[in-house]
């Protein structure tokens, strides 16, 4: 946590819970602002309004009840405040603040921020297909005309006949059809069909 304005006593923080209302935060946040603008302090009311202040109740190790103004950044806007902790001109600026707390009866012990748990979304894009439908058709409609073209130069049936083709298809000593290969796109369009006939006969069956 940054210590951008510690009063006197223990540098320890133990955060308890809001200490305004956000109505209330929100007129005492431009009561500071305006007061500081009015004594020229600009970067001091700059600096105050960039950052998401808020009041909270603190205690330490002694049980001591304090209020100081805190902020929870992102990873960008906390290393941007960090890089002013040590900066003597930057801290000037935050006892500014502090003083103007406390003329608007707002008196805080410190003025803290500390980097925020929660991780920042990160937007992916939406894949873009490589391939087009209208490539991807004209792929389809070339596969249906090699293979029609190769259809004649299929290897003719043996007598053998194969796991998959049921044996009352053989028995009846009608002719084998070769392979026979349907591919279906969406489940209706056929898009490579080759056929290969033979005329040997495979006996029929005895039995």
């Amino acid at each position: 946590m940054l210590r951008l304005f510690a009063g006197s006593g223990s540098q320890e923080i133990q955060l308890l819970q809001p200490s305004a209302l956000p109505a209330v935060w929100s007129r005492t946040r431009d009561k500071v602002a305006r007061l500081l603008r009015q004594r020229g302090q600009t970067r001091a009311a700059d600096l105050f309004l960039s950052l998401p202040f808020e009041l909270w109740d603190g205690t330490n190790g002694f049980n001591d009840e304090f209020v100081l103004l805190y902020a929870e950044l992102p990873m960008q806007k906390y290393v941007e405040i960090a890089d002013l902790e040590d900066d003597p001109n930057q801290r000037a600026l935050f006892r500014q603040i502090e003083a103007a707390l406390g003329e608007t009866d707002t008196h805080v012990r410190f003025i803290a921020a500390a980097l925020g748990e929660g991780v920042e979304p990160t937007f992916v894009a939406a894949p873009v297909p490589s391939i087009s439908s209208d490539v991807l058709e004209q792929a389809l409609v070339d596969v249906e005309r090699s293979l029609a073209g190769r259809a004649d130069r299929l290897p003719v049936s043996t007598g053998f006949t194969p796991p998959f083709i049921p044996t009352s298809a053989t028995s009846r000593g009608r002719p084998l059809s070769a392979f026979r290969t349907r591919v279906c796109r969406n489940c209706s369009k056929p898009f490579a069909k080759a056929t290969q006939r033979s005329s040997q006969r495979v006996p029929a069956l005895r039995t």
